[in-house]
């Protein structure tokens, strides 16, 4: 069993207020929850108005799979022009390994 984690930095620029901000967030949460059934969380540190970090993950028996899945979710969420991806990261760890972290 493998766990994949996905890690976006998102700058919202639009947002000129923490609700605002939990506005774009909750948008671009529940998007992706519902086309690709994966749980998302904001897991950003702080309330910075235009700095957002979502963590999404999934699990599969195939390593592959879930890499292109949680690439296919990165591009995803780069399209729908919500918030402006900064940086993602993408783990993919075998569930043995997690005890290592």
């Amino acid at each position: 069993m493998h766990v994949g984690v996905l890690r976006l930095r998102l700058r919202i620029d639009e947002a000129h207020s923490l609700k605002e901000r939990r506005n774009v967030i909750t948008r671009i949460r529940d998007k992706v929850a519902v086309r690709f059934k994966l749980s998302v969380a904001d897991v950003s540190e702080g309330d910075l108005l235009n700095l957002a970090t979502l963590g999404v993950t999934a699990v599969s028996n195939d390593r592959a799979i879930l890499q292109r899945l949680l690439e296919s979710v990165r591009g995803y969420v780069g399209q729908l022009f919500l918030a402006e991806i900064i940086d993602a990261d993408i783990q993919v760890l075998a569930f043995d390994e997690l005890s290592q972290w």
